[in-house]
């Protein structure tokens, strides 16, 4: 009628069953809260995410993202250099200067 009984065997092979995965449960908790794990999975976080940005799953390089990467670097120091020029060029405390830069 019902369930079967338990032998004293089962019992005690179940509630150690249950107090190891208890146990791993734990551990795993711990481990998940410690700062140092936490920082270094994070940081594999971060580099796989960026490694799926710019390699593709069969190992090749994708073109479009490192494209646009390597223009943006060019586009930064286009814009760097024409703002040191600007300022160089620049006359400064009511000097004034010919169209050739040479001071009057």
């Amino acid at each position: 009628m019902g369930k079967k009984k338990e032998s004293l065997e089962e019992m005690k092979g179940e509630a150690l069953r249950r107090q190891d995965n208890l146990a791993a449960d734990i551990d795993e908790l711990l481990d998940r809260i410690n700062p140092v794990n936490a920082i270094q999975r994070w940081k594999n976080e971060a580099t796989d995410s960026a490694k799926s940005f710019f390699v593709a799953d069969s190992g090749a390089v994708k073109p479009a993202p490192v494209a646009g990467l390597i223009g943006g670097a060019l586009g930064l120091l286009a814009i760097t250099a024409g703002a040191i020029v600007l300022v160089t060029r620049t006359p400064k405390d009511g000097d004034y200067y010919d169209r050739d830069y040479r001071q009057k």
